[in-house]
């Protein structure tokens, strides 16, 4: 045991050496102190929802990451370009990957939109915000919880109904089959976008909402890279 442990640390510090390390922490080790959210709250709000080419400078210098940002650029290794909704069997890695990630990023705007609890909050995030119909809204949040809990793609029982994963083109991220549900990883790819956009302008038009946010950003909004 205590060789393999060895081995492990010694290929996890040769990992972390080709990237910078990601410490967990809405502080700087070094001063203490809260970064970005000291600075004006318009440079907080913008660099969450940008890119990685667009991030303002006071993040640049800060080595303050949004946790979306983070994640989009993470899931671009996992379902090519954010722009490319077209998937190529040979360029994709691990759909299953994919679809987490996609899930966790919804999760996570969920979180940043209501402190209501999981399934309720994640479920009326999409009703409310995505215009999703209820039995979709439901089925996401099973399909979410097989991935994330057991890295399974079983969920109905009472059913028998699998999901199946498919990367080839649809104008619909989920349909409804006799035996399974069929899950279109472009369009889902596709949908979590949208989501994003529409829950940017969700905040744009009531200033009142931007208070939950800063608060929703505080505690779990953001990494320090190092």
């Amino acid at each position: 045991v205590a060789y393999r442990v060895s081995m492990f640390a010694t290929d996890m510090n040769q990992f972390l050496s080709k990237y910078k390390t990601v410490i967990w922490s809405p502080f700087d080790t070094n001063s203490n102190k809260v970064l970005l959210y000291n600075y004006e709250h318009n440079i907080v709000f913008t660099g969450f929802f940008l890119r990685k080419e667009n991030l303002p400078l006071e993040f640049q210098i800060s080595g303050e990451r949004s946790t979306l940002h983070l994640l989009r650029r993470d899931l671009e290794h996992l379902y090519q370009k954010e722009t490319e909704f077209l998937l190529d069997d040979t360029k994709l890695c691990a759909p299953c990957l994919a679809a987490i990630g996609i899930l966790t990023g919804i999760d996570l705007l969920s979180k940043f939109y209501s402190n209501g609890k999981g399934g309720k909050r994640f479920k009326d995030f999409l009703i409310k915000i995505g215009n999703i119909s209820e039995p979709k809204a439901n089925f996401m949040w099973k399909f979410r919880n097989a991935l994330e809990h057991s890295y399974s793609l079983y969920i109905e029982p009472e059913s028998k109904k699998n999901i199946t994963i498919l990367t080839t083109p649809n104008t619909t991220w989920h349909e409804e089959c006799d035996k399974s549900h069929n899950v279109f990883l472009g369009e889902l790819k596709r949908l979590f976008l949208q989501l994003i956009d529409k829950y940017k302008k969700y905040l744009e038009t009531d200033t009142s909402r931007e208070l939950t946010f800063n608060d929703r950003y505080k505690k779990f909004g953001r990494f320090v890279i190092k």
